[in-house]
């Protein structure tokens, strides 16, 4: 198993030299899919289907919640730029619920934008025209996120870690860019493959782009057989997973268990109440 360093790094690099990464790699898929997996179209829905149940039953092997922090679930959420497979978050749940309960929300990802070009203090690094990022200030200023004198309001911090992550059985570079487009969003992101396929995947282009590989085996196992780096979170990317993890909890999920000791103990007392 090699594992690499997690370094935090300032931000989070979306896409660098994507293109020519996937250029490099495109050669080496060539179509290749799982050993013993049917190449039919319906039968790779299903595999991949597997896979992120496999997640989901094992999302303890892949990331450690720690001390005070429980670990939350996300799959298929709507990133703003991206909807990956699932999102694996450690959060402290108390911070959790009182966000929900202020009035420290955000209504989409373009405010969360506004917010971290407000902490650098330019707002022609949102993302969004200057005149957009104005009106926008305004209705983050009247929900209590700026200070008298404009700041950003200190918050604290809600998620500990974060990985992301996309389930493949096949057509390994797709997965490589759609995890590259959505890299800025999460501490780590890895790929997600079937045991048997981990050789089938370009390791170059995981090393380049900082991405882990995830082996799932016959019986929903998993294992890391590579470990992306960490990167630090900006601003905009920890306030919107906080967001996320609310509106999460507040569709009525819940946190994946402590452990099979702790099980009585995490019940719905950790239920956010929606206001």
């Amino acid at each position: 198993m090699r594992t690499i360093g997690c370094h935090a790094r300032k931000g989070a690099e979306e896409g660098v030299g994507q293109m020519t990464i996937l250029s490099q790699v495109g050669a080496l898929e060539t179509e290749h899919h799982s050993p013993g997996i049917s190449s039919k179209v319906v039968g790779i829905p299903k595999e991949e289907s597997r896979l992120t149940e496999a997640i989901t039953a094992d999302a303890r092997a892949l990331l450690r919640p720690g001390s005070g922090r429980r670990l939350l679930l996300l799959e298929e959420v709507e990133l703003g730029i991206g909807r990956p497979d699932a999102l694996l978050l450690t959060v402290s749940p108390s911070a959790l619920e009182r966000r929900a309960q202020s009035s420290l929300r955000l209504a989409n990802l373009t405010e969360a934008k506004v917010l971290g070009a407000l902490t650098r203090g330019d707002l022609t690094t949102s993302g969004v025209t200057l005149s957009h990022a104005q009106t926008v200030t305004r209705s983050l200023r009247a929900k209590g996120w700026l200070d008298t004198n404009s700041v950003v309001r200190n918050v604290a911090d809600v998620v500990g870690s974060s990985l992301l992550l996309e389930a493949k059985v096949s057509h390994w570079t797709r997965g490589i860019g759609q995890l590259m487009r959505v890299r800025w969003a999460s501490h780590s992101v890895a790929l997600l493959v079937p045991k048997a396929a981990t050789a089938l995947v370009p390791s170059i282009a995981l090393q380049r782009n900082s991405i882990g590989l995830i082996a799932c085996d016959d019986n929903n196992s998993l294992q890391w057989i590579q470990r992306g780096k960490c990167s630090a979170l900006s601003q905009m990317a920890r306030l919107w997973l906080t967001e996320l993890a609310v509106r999460w909890l507040e569709q009525g999920r819940t946190y994946i268990p402590s452990s099979i000791a702790n099980e009585s103990s995490d019940k719905s007392s950790w239920s956010i109440r929606v206001r």
